[in-house]
């Protein structure tokens, strides 16, 4: 049986060959691979949640001034629209998914800029969502409003700038000086 060299060592070959070979090879530390779901996290932008792959597309949903005019216009006011998310009824939960999805669906008029349509509809949105990924879908849905929304901390109180008519003092009745 003949030997072979492997990193200065001499072991038997396995090898039914006469010829002795040397092999120099580098010892390479074993890594992880990088997940699919790690590198789309990576390249994420911020205010973007990544909730899946559908229609052979990486959907993100994302709430940003376009998204918020277009629920007033879906709902009424912003108002009316939170009353109806209490609830918590279903076409109005896929009502606010598809807000959160169309920033990357605009059709645009040539001339004006202006919005003609979305290439998604709200049924589309529906049909992606099963009860096998409902529940990721709408956390990342909650964090994506909830980013989106200015924090309490970051809100100016208006009180403190503005007086309100019970804090400002009553004037004070000049009174004759005793003198």
């Amino acid at each position: 049986m003949s030997e072979i060299q492997v990193n200065g060592q001499t072991l038997p070959n396995p090898g039914t060959s006469n010829v002795t070979a040397v092999v120099n090879t580098a010892v390479t530390p074993i890594v992880p691979a990088k997940s699919n779901l790690d590198t789309i996290r990576d390249i994420t932008p911020a205010g973007f949640y990544y909730i899946g792959l559908f229609d052979n597309k990486r959907r993100f949903i994302k709430f940003d001034l376009n998204a918020f005019a277009q629920m007033e216009i879906e709902f009424g006011s912003m108002e009316t629209a939170e009353e109806r998310l209490q609830k918590g009824t279903m076409a109005d939960v896929r009502t606010v998914l598809w807000l959160g999805l169309i920033h990357d669906e605009a059709i645009f008029d040539e001339i004006t800029g202006d919005v003609l349509k979305y290439g998604i509809t709200k049924y589309q949105v529906g049909s992606w969502l099963t009860t096998l990924n409902l529940g990721e879908v709408m956390d990342k849905l909650q964090q994506a409003i909830s980013s989106s929304l200015p924090e309490d901390s970051k809100t100016p109180d208006v009180a403190a700038i503005v007086p309100v008519a019970s804090d400002i003092p009553d004037p004070v009745e000049e009174t004759e000086s005793p003198n």
